[in-house]
């Protein structure tokens, strides 16, 4: 099941975000691929637009409240691998329309990978 909360923030014009590049501006596009040209690794297009994000998994004290069908799934997919994130928050891009300006948006979702594996076969 996809559990997926997504936040949009309005920013100012001035604001370095890649909306007008992935909306296929010109300008921006032919400003974008100058700078890419110029200084690949400083440039924006070197970046996945992905600014920040974190990972969350519970402490031993969340896992005593959490119930004993939540604890078996723990124990047998993610206990023993900290790279598994039980849910995962980061900054991403959401198309949105040009009318509604620059923005930033945030997502949260509690996808695991128990519920990708059905997806991505």
């Amino acid at each position: 099941m996809l559990r997926q909360l997504n936040q949009v923030y309005r920013v100012s014009n001035e604001s370095p975000t890649l909306d007008n590049f992935l909306r296929g501006d010109k300008d921006t596009q032919k400003e974008l691929f100058a700078e890419w040209e110029t200084s690949p690794e400083k440039a924006r297009l070197s970046s996945n637009a992905i600014d920040a994000g974190f990972k969350i998994r519970p402490t031993e004290e969340e896992l005593k409240e959490m119930g004993p069908e939540f604890n078996e799934l723990w124990d047998k997919y993610f206990k023993d691998k900290p790279d598994k994130p039980v849910m995962y928050v980061l900054r991403h891009f959401i198309h949105t329309p040009i009318s509604f300006g620059l923005v930033l948006t945030i997502t949260g979702s509690g996808r695991s990978s128990l519920e990708l594996s059905l997806i991505h076969i």
